[in-house]
C-alpha cells in the first residue's frame, strides 16, 4: 500500500466519523427541537429545514458511496459536503440578525442554548469534514523545522510584510484620524502629558503600568506637539516588527508568503488595535521581535542576549508582553533546550533591574491593581470568545494548518505560534476583568497560524489530484468565503468609525480650549478631553480613574468630588450618568453645563459667566437614537 493510499484510507474513516455524527446531531436536533431552531435559523424563510432535509439525504448519499469502497469519491464527495455545510453558515452572516459571525453563529445573539449548541457543532463538524477530505485529497511531504534550514531557496519577504504593513497602518490612522481609536488610549495620552508639562508631579500620578511607555509618550509629545495621530504612527512603526519577525520564522519553514497573510489578516481582524496609542500592540510587538535575534544571527551567543534585552524592554512596556514572549521561549526549547531556561531568567532579571531605573515604576500599585479579588462588577466583563467568533475565516485557516501540518508530522514548526495562542486562552478564560484590547494576545498568534495554513492551501490546492473542476470549484468557494468575511469586517469597521467619539473638533474640546487662560483649571473622568485642550489635569492625584480603580475602592466618587472642590476647579467633563449620582450634586451645583458630546457634558464654574445649555432639550444624543432605532 503506497504512503498516499494511506493517508487517504486515514482520512476516509475520519470523514466516516464526522458524518455519522453530523446525522446523529441533525436527528436529535430535529426530534427534540425543530421548531426552535428553525425559528433560530429564520434569516430565510424555510431555509433551515430545507438545509437540514438536503443536508441528511447528501449524507447518506456519501456514506452509501463510502461502502462501495471508492475511496477517492467519497473524499470528493465529503469535501464538497463539508464546503457547501461551511458555506450555508457563511451566507448566515450576511442575512441573519440574531447570527452577528456565522462561526458559532449565535453565540453572540439571543438565541436559546439548542440553538447556539447546534450551530455551533454543525458549523465545527463541517469545517471538520472540509479539512479532511482536502488532506486525504492532497497529501504533501514533511518539512520539519531545523536549526540548519537554509535561506537560500526561501528567501524572507519581510521588506513586502514591513511595506504592506505600513500602507494599511496609514490608512488607518486617516480613516479614524480625530476619532477615539480603542477604549482607554485617553489614558495613556495624558499619563504621558503629565510626563511632559511636570515629571516631578507625575509621582502623585496613580499608575499601575510600567512607566517607560509614558516617558517615550512625553518625548513624542515634545518634537510633535499634543497629537495622538503622531502617537499612533509610532506605535505603527513599531509594530512593523511583527512582519519581520513572521517573514523571517516563515521563510523557515517552506511558508514564507504566510507573513504577507498574515499581515493583511490581521489588519481586518484586529482594524484598529496595532494603531491605537495603547500598551498592548506595541507590548506583544516588541515580545514577537524578540525572536528575530534567534532566527538571524543563529547559533551566535550574542543572538540569545540581544534577544533576552528586547524581552526585557517588552516587559517594561507592559508585563502583559509576556504572552509574546512564550513564542522565543518556545523555540529556543525547540532549537537550544539548554539556553531556553537562562533566556527567561535573564529576561525577567533585566526587567527587575530595569524598573529601578525608571522613576515612576510601583511594584505595589501594580501588585494591588492586578492581583486583588475580583469586584461583583468585574464579572460583567468575563472573556467570551467574540474574537474568534467574528474572526471566523482565520480560524479556519488556522485550524487548516494545524491540521496539516500535525498530520504531515510538521507540527513542531509551528509550535511557538500554537503554544502563545493556547496560552493566552488558557489565561483569559479564568482572568477577570477581562478588556478589550486583550483581544491582541488571542488572536495574534492565530493570524500567524492563519496565514501559514493559507499558504499550505495554495499548496495543497496547486498539488492536489482532483479534476479541473473540482479544483475550480475549492478556488470559487474559497473566494466566496473571503469575500463573505471581508464583507463582514468592512462593515463592522465602518460601524465602529461611526461610533467613535469625535473629539478633534466637538464643541468641548473648543470650549476647553477658549477656558486654557493661565490659571485655569479642568478635569475630565475621560482624560480625552483635558488632553485634546493641551491641559493636564487638576489635581494631578486624578490624573486618570480606570473602573478597577473604583471597584476596588481605593477612590471613590465622594473622594474625588472632595478634590475637585478643594481645588476649585474650573471646567469639569462628566459623564452623563454622574448627574443622577448624589455625591455630586451639590458640586454641579456650582457649574452650568455649557457643551456636550454624546454622553459627555462639560460644566463650567457660574464666576466665568458662561453661557449654559439646556440639558433636558439634549438628553439624547442623535447617535444615541440612531442606536435604539429611533
Amino acid at each position: 500500500m503506497s504512503p498516499d493510499s494511506r493517508v487517504c484510507r486515514t482520512h476516509m474513516v475520519v470523514c466516516a466519523g464526522i458524518l455519522a455524527l453530523t446525522l446523529a446531531g441533525k436527528s436529535v436536533a430535529l426530534l427534540h427541537g425543530g421548531d426552535l431552531l428553525k425559528e433560530a435559523h429564520s434569516f430565510l424563510p424555510g431555509t433551515y429545514g430545507l438545509y437540514v432535509w438536503v443536508g441528511l439525504v447528501l449524507e447518506c448519499a456519501a456514506l452509501a458511496v463510502l461502502w462501495a469502497r471508492a475511496t477517492r469519491l467519497f473524499l470528493m464527495v465529503c469535501l464538497g459536503l463539508g464546503i457547501l455545510f461551511v458555506g450555508y453558515h457563511a451566507v448566515e452572516v450576511r442575512l441573519a440578525v440574531n447570527a452577528p459571525c456565522p462561526c458559532l453563529g449565535g453565540l453572540l445573539g439571543s438565541w436559546e442554548p439548542l440553538a447556539r449548541m447546534e450551530s455551533t457543532i454543525s458549523f465545527m463538524l463541517a469545517a471538520a469534514l472540509a479539512t479532511s477530505a482536502f488532506l486525504g485529497l492532497a497529501p504533501r511531504q514533511p518539512q520539519v523545522l531545523s536549526d540548519t534550514t537554509t535561506h537560500q531557496d526561501q528567501p524572507s519577504v519581510g521588506g513586502w510584510g514591513v511595506g504592506l504593513w505600513l500602507c494599511l497602518g496609514a490608512a488607518v490612522l486617516l480613516f479614524w484620524s480625530g476619532h477615539v481609536l480603542g477604549g482607554d488610549e485617553s489614558m495613556e495620552a495624558a499619563k504621558s502629558l503629565q510626563y511632559l508639562r511636570d515629571p516631578a508631579a507625575a509621582a502623585r500620578m496613580w499608575n499601575d503600568q510600567p512607566p517607560l511607555s509614558s516617558y517615550v509618550g512625553a518625548a513624542i509629545f515634545g518634537i510633535f506637539g499634543l497629537s495622538l495621530t503622531a502617537g499612533r504612527a509610532v506605535i505603527i512603526l513599531v509594530g512593523a516588527l511583527l512582519p519581520l519577525a513572521w517573514g523571517a520564522y516563515c521563510s523557515r519553514i517552506g511558508a514564507r508568503w504566510g507573513a504577507v497573510f498574515a499581515v493583511v489578516l490581521l489588519w481586518l481582524a484586529l482594524p484598529s488595535h496595532f494603531a491605537s496609542f495603547m500598551l498592548e500592540a506595541p507590548a506583544y510587538a516588541i515580545g514577537v521581535g524578540a525572536l528575530l535575534p534567534l532566527l538571524l544571527m543563529r547559533r551566535q551567543r550574542a543572538a540569545w542576549m540581544l534577544s533576552a534585552l528586547i524581552g526585557a524592554l517588552a516587559l517594561s512596556i507592559k508585563l502583559t508582553a509576556a504572552f509574546a514572549l512564550v513564542v522565543p521561549f518556545v523555540y529556543l526549547v525547540q532549537t537550544a533546550r539548554q539556553r531556553a531556561i537562562v533566556w527567561g531568567t535573564a529576561v525577567v532579571l533585566l526587567t527587575v533591574a530595569g524598573s529601578f531605573l525608571q522613576p515612576g515604576w510601583f511594584w505595589g500599585t501594580m501588585g494591588a491593581s492586578h492581583l486583588a479579588a475580583p469586584a461583583r462588577e468585574a464579572l460583567e466583563y468575563r472573556f467570551t470568545p467574540a474574537a474568534y467568533v467574528s474572526n471566523w475565516l482565520v480560524c479556519l485557516l488556522a485550524l487548516f494548518a494545524l491540521a496539516a501540518r500535525y498530520l504531515n508530522s510538521q507540527m513542531q514548526s509551528i509550535l511557538p505560534w500554537v503554544a502563545a495562542a493556547g496560552a493566552a486562552l488558557l489565561i483569559h478564560m479564568f482572568h477577570h476583568p477581562y478588556w478589550d484590547y486583550y483581544v491582541v494576545h488571542l488572536m495574534t498568534p492565530v493570524v500567524v497560524l492563519a496565514g501559514i495554513g493559507m499558504v499550505d492551501l495554495l499548496q495543497a490546492a496547486r498539488e492536489t489530484k482532483l479534476p479541473l473542476w473540482g479544483r475550480r470549484s475549492i478556488w470559487t468557494v474559497g473566494l466566496i468565503l473571503c469575500g463573505l468575511w471581508g464583507w463582514q469586517k468592512f462593515d463592522t469597521i465602518l460601524e465602529s468609525r461611526e461610533g467613535a467619539l469625535p473629539y478633534a473638533h466637538s464643541p468641548v474640546t473648543e470650549q476647553l480650549r477658549a477656558l486654557a487662560a493661565p490659571g485655569r483649571t479642568m478635569f475630565a473622568m475621560d482624560p480625552l478631553w483635558t488632553f485634546a485642550a493641551g491641559q493636564v489635569q487638576t489635581p494631578r492625584d486624578l490624573t486618570i480613574i480606570p473602573k478597577k480603580r473604583l471597584w476596588s475602592g481605593e477612590i471613590t466618587h465622594e473622594m474625588i468630588v472632595g478634590l475637585l472642590a478643594s481645588n476649585r476647579v474650573d471646567a469639569l467633563v462628566v459623564y452623563q450618568t454622574t448627574l443622577n449620582m448624589p455625591a455630586w450634586t451639590n458640586l454641579l451645583a456650582g457649574y452650568l453645563p455649557t457643551a456636550r458630546e454624546r454622553r459627555h457634558i462639560l460644566f463650567v464654574r457660574r464666576e466665568l459667566e458662561p453661557k449654559p445649555i439646556d440639558l433636558p432639550e439634549t438628553s439624547e444624543t442623535a447617535f444615541d437614537l440612531k442606536r435604539l432605532g429611533l
